[in-house]
């Protein structure tokens, strides 16, 4: 790893210094490496960047694809000071990559809200690589994303129509699109909104591994229903279930961790199975 830094350290310098930095009327220093034809990026325009900053000495302190592994979204405003990220963007198009320096007391002040680390020094400038992957706007990403849901929500339904065919289940299904099966029937309470509950769990994908356990902590697990404390499919799911009753939850990633998934064991619009048992009602 630390050879790869260095590495990309000594490329991010010898890009910054083969070039000739321009300068803006706001101050932003900027070089366009690889400059493309096309509408430049505006205000309020959606934008997926490749996007890596060094201090002073080119030191690398971020970079996206090693940091989160994807893309950085960011949506284009009139920015929070003169020669900001937003000035750097709006002199892109698609495909365009460049490189920016941006004022660290400015960027850390007003834009990340938050004192000067002491690895940045007071009064220079950090060198932003952008490079411009896709431009879209707000409404035809939602429009992306809802036809996103549509299709993944499609594919759910027939990986958990599978499973419960492969595990010849017949399960009850709720108006949401939760599914559940009461494996042991039990006739205590049930329990209302705003009352803590103490549950035991095992959670796993469909393909079978298992991604938590309060069973092999044997550490039940307390949460008050109905407040949001937990995904809608727990809080919906428990709240079905007697005192004392075990059942099977098959939670949809709609009433689960949705698009965005959860850590590195449950994906984007991953569906859920839930053995529980509901302990006690507080």
């Amino acid at each position: 790893m630390k050879k790869i830094l260095i590495i990309a350290t000594v490329l991010f310098a010898t890009t910054a210094f083969a070039q000739k930095f321009e300068k803006t009327k706001s101050g932003l220093e900027y070089v366009i490496v690889k400059p493309n034809k096309g509408e430049r990026i505006k205000n309020n325009d959606v934008v997926f960047v490749d996007l890596s900053y060094a201090n002073a000495k080119d030191s690398i302190l971020f970079d996206n694809k090693k940091v989160i592994g994807q893309p950085v979204q960011l949506i284009v405003s009139d920015g929070d000071f003169k020669g900001d990220l937003n000035d750097a963007l709006k002199l892109l198009t698609l495909g365009d990559s460049g490189i920016f320096k941006i004022n660290a007391d400015s960027l850390f002040q007003k834009t990340f809200r938050q004192p000067l680390p002491p690895f940045i020094e007071k009064g220079t400038a950090l060198k932003f690589y952008i490079k411009v992957n896709k431009v879209t706007n707000q409404d035809a990403l939602l429009r992306e994303q809802q036809a996103e849901a549509e299709m993944k929500e499609k594919e759910e339904t027939v990986v958990l129509s599978k499973y419960i065919a492969d595990n010849k289940l017949q399960p009850e299904k709720t108006e949401s699109g939760l599914q559940y099966v009461i494996t042991q029937a039990a006739t205590g309470p049930k329990p209302e909104n705003g009352k803590t509950v103490v549950v035991h769990y095992t959670g796993r994908l469909v393909n079978g591994q298992k991604f938590d356990s309060s069973v092999d902590r044997n550490e039940p697990f307390e949460f008050t229903i109905g407040v949001g404390q937990v995904i809608k499919g727990w809080d919906e799911g428990i709240a079905l279930l007697n005192k004392g009753a075990k059942a099977t939850l098959l939670i949809p990633s709609k009433l689960g961790y949705g698009a965005r998934g959860a850590g590195g064991s449950i994906g984007p619009f991953e569906p859920l199975i839930f053995d529980v048992e509901l302990i006690d009602i507080k």
